[in-house]
């Protein structure tokens, strides 16, 4: 029976063996706060999620952050993963030793707002316009996981939207998809040397001096196992292969990192159509149909959670 440490940073208590329901927690989030049951419309079978802490928000999204220059941000090495974006002629990093105790942050870019978000389980980092309806939203960390990834809601309809889709599905907005913001996950240094006068997400976000030091997840990056189950598994990548996934118009395709490393650009063609895949000097990857001009941002996660929502993708990897 598996088990994990995986909040043990906010409290005392293990997360639930994978696979089994939500009867061990002294509140079944699904239930007792959203007040959704087996009646209630989903895209997802509901036994499929499963709940991962005792109460909703019990990782803490950033609501209100706070940014220190390139030169301030003395925490970060090198080699430090941040998500970076460019928007209304200003650039952002959102440090991952951040983002992995709080998993979201609702954030504004001049009259842009956005909302930055990471699954450590998948290592999958992603950026929305959250404005829905013409009213921006803000959203939470729900307690749910499904295929591993986390479950996002938002705090006006208390829908149900999957991180690695932007897609809800269950509760008012069922159905609607999160336009994706175009956004990098890539070293600490490849983005300050592009982008010097960035910003970077500061660590005041109201928890205790030091706890961003230390990484909370163990090896489970270079590990081969999961944590919770997903529906589908495929053995031709390491299950934590980072791969750059992009969805070409219904056609995703995966493109594993050190195999676009080497080649740095190529040509590819999926579904008739003839791609340029651009890995950049600030590690942002583009892919590019030169003869339309439509481009698609390539997001950076593991293989197996690519996988389990893109079971008929292509992958592109050294022979």
């Amino acid at each position: 029976m598996l088990r994990i440490l995986l909040f043990s940073f906010l409290f005392p208590v293990l997360a639930q063996a994978a696979g089994s329901d939500r009867r061990g927690w002294d509140i079944d989030i699904l239930a007792d706060t959203f007040g959704y049951n087996t009646a209630t419309a989903s895209d997802y079978p509901w036994e499929d999620l499963i709940q991962a802490c005792p109460r909703r928000d019990c990782i803490p999204a950033i609501d209100r952050p706070s940014f220190l220059s390139a030169e301030q941000a003395t925490f970060l090495a090198d080699d430090d993963i941040v998500i970076a974006v460019t928007l209304n002629g200003e650039s952002r990093a959102y440090p991952i030793r951040v983002l992995v105790r709080h998993e979201l942050v609702n954030d504004n870019i001049g009259a842009s707002p956005i909302l930055v978000s990471y699954c450590p389980l998948c290592g999958s980092g992603l950026v929305f316009d959250r404005e829905l309806d013409g009213e921006p939203v803000e959203f939470g960390v729900s307690g749910l996981l499904h295929n591993s990834d986390l479950v996002m809601y938002d705090r006006k309809s208390a829908s149900l939207w999957q991180q690695i889709t932007g897609t809800a599905f269950a509760g008012e907005k069922r159905k609607q998809v999160l336009q994706t913001i175009p956004s990098s996950m890539t070293t600490w240094s490849q983005w300050r040397i592009a982008h010097p006068d960035t910003r970077v997400l500061s660590t005041d976000n109201g928890l205790p001096p030091g706890s961003y030091e230390h990484w909370p997840y163990g090896d489970y990056a270079n590990s081969d196992r999961l944590m919770f189950p997903v529906s589908l598994t495929d053995a031709r990548l390491h299950p934590k292969m980072v791969i750059y996934g992009a969805d070409i118009d219904g056609h995703p395709v995966a493109y594993a990192q050190d195999y676009l490393r080497e080649k740095r650009n190529l040509k590819d063609e999926v579904n008739g159509r003839v791609l340029t895949v651009s890995y950049a000097d600030d590690g942002g990857v583009t892919v590019s149909d030169p003869q339309s001009g439509q481009s698609w941002v390539a997001h950076r996660l593991f293989w197996f959670a690519w996988y389990s929502f893109h079971p008929d993708t292509l992958l592109r990897k050294k022979d």
